[in-house]
């Protein structure tokens, strides 16, 4: 058993934390400081400016929340107007598959194209003046599906198309997304 000073010397080791100069009383205050800032910085995040926000340059955390809503909006039946479409042809043609609605953009999310035979098949996306914009799928050996996140925006009255190249055989594809 250690004799007094001895338990006075310990005393003074378990009060002088880490061999610092410090107190547990010093460490307590501290300690209460961190953790008060931090829960005001986590409030800052979340869009509660606080008494001095410290935020203004970056996102808030429910800035990035709302945007990643935002793109995980097609899991949402109810969000615009859901537009699930098929089209088919024959070699060596065009086929419209969905025209933007005026007024309206389109988000293409997902799309497929399959075909009978050793040629070309595309998704398209062409402008107002029949102009191509974007090539979404092309495909040669077999068929080809891609998913698009974030979804591809498609401007009003712009067509979605299906090429079909070769000589002989035909051509798939199916396109989901929403209108808003």
């Amino acid at each position: 058993m250690p004799n007094s000073s001895g338990l006075i010397q310990i005393k003074r080791d378990l009060i002088k934390i880490g061999g610092t100069s410090l107190t547990a009383a010093d460490w307590t205050a501290i300690l209460k400081a961190l953790i008060d800032d931090s829960i005001k910085g986590i409030l800052r995040s979340i869009g509660d400016s606080g008494d001095s926000p410290s935020n203004v340059t970056g996102k808030t955390l429910l800035r990035l929340l709302n945007d990643l809503y935002t793109r995980t909006r097609v899991l949402d039946a109810n969000t615009g107007t859901q537009v699930v479409k098929h089209a088919s042809g024959t070699y060596d043609t065009t086929v419209i598959v969905h025209t933007v609605t005026s007024g309206k953009i389109f988000y293409l999310t997902y799309a497929n194209v399959l075909h009978d035979g050793g040629f070309n098949v595309s998704l398209q996306i062409k402008d107002t003046s029949d102009v191509t914009v974007a090539r979404v799928i092309m495909s040669r050996e077999q068929g080809q599906s891609s998913i698009f996140i974030p979804p591809i925006k498609i401007a009003e009255g712009y067509d979605i198309v299906l090429v079909i190249g070769g000589t002989s055989g035909n051509g798939y594809c199916t396109i989901l997304g929403w209108e808003e």
